[in-house]
């Protein structure tokens, strides 16, 4: 004979478990989403922090270079120190050319976050597009003496974007020119190794803290804060070059020490058009004389 009143009690007993089982589970789930939350606000308070920091550089950028053309101009317009003219139009280009290089940036990032981002491919001579970059970067080129050699081991056109190519080597050589010595040397190498378009830029300057090697492709990463930092910029540009270079289907790395740094571009050789390798020779890392064009 079966005893009900034990029955209803393991019944009883089961659903309190099982109640408690379900109990346990909402805690949990309640948990994870008030972590997620905490997660989602720590987010939000750093997108903040990075929203006010980038403001706090575009004011600085932006309104030093506007007030130097302000001055300049008005100095120009006075028709004071005529002594001075030749001077002051060179202070007002090169701070004109200041601000169009971060706009063009900022329009770049803007176009890599909306997804958007269109290649108008053509031919591109690596040799002409260095010397366009070259003629961009004249002021602080002229102002620290520095020698930027470029080895092309590209014999003919590539096909490329070549705003967006032109964009990529603009940044990297400013970046070398900013953080290289007075009188310091940069080398710019183009070629092809291991069936890819590979162009690398070095500088021997002050290179990277080592705290932000992995730091370095993130937007608005700065190596130094506050009004008086040593090196001006958005923080844009290394992120902006990684945008637009897997726009392109290639890849980049970086190498730093105490006395050097190199970004290394891959780009896929399929849409690039030119002759065999010099040599039919992939890279090797060493540098001949007869292929160097000092600029």
């Amino acid at each position: 004979m079966i005893d009900i009143t034990k029955v209803e009690d393991v019944d009883f007993l089961g659903e309190i478990q099982r109640r408690f089982r379900e109990k346990n589970a909402s805690i949990e789930e309640m948990q994870r989403m008030t972590q997620n939350l905490l997660d989602l606000n720590d987010k939000a308070r750093q997108a903040e922090a990075v929203k006010s920091e980038f403001l706090s550089l575009i004011k600085n950028e932006f309104n030093n270079p506007i007030s130097s053309l302000l001055s300049f101009s008005q100095a120009l317009a006075s028709g004071r120190h005529t002594e001075k003219i030749s001077d002051i139009a060179r202070m007002t280009h090169q701070e004109l050319q200041r601000i169009d290089f971060h706009m063009k940036n900022i329009f770049a990032a803007a176009e890599i976050e909306s997804g958007q981002i269109q290649n108008t491919f053509e031919d591109v001579y690596l040799d002409e597009l260095v010397n366009e970059v070259r003629s961009s970067l004249r002021y602080i080129i002229a102002d620290k003496h520095l020698d930027i050699q470029l080895f092309n081991e590209l014999s003919g056109a590539v096909q490329s974007d070549s705003a967006k190519l032109f964009t990529i080597l603009l940044n990297l050589l400013s970046n070398a020119c900013e953080y290289s010595h007075v009188h310091g040397r940069i080398v710019v190498w183009a070629g092809v190794d291991d069936g890819s378009i590979v162009i690398f830029v070095k500088d021997f300057g002050e290179g990277i803290p080592t705290q932000y090697h992995g730091k370095i492709f993130n937007r608005f990463t700065q190596f130094h804060s506050g009004k008086n930092r040593p090196h001006t910029g958005l923080g844009l540009g290394l992120s902006v070059v990684k945008g637009l270079v897997e726009s392109l289907d290639g890849s980049i790395e970086s190498y730093s020490s105490s006395e050097q740094t190199v970004f290394t571009v891959r780009l896929p050789a399929q849409p690039v058009r030119f002759d065999d390798f010099a040599d039919g020779d992939s890279f090797d890392g060493e540098f001949d004389d007869e292929d160097m064009v000092e600029m």
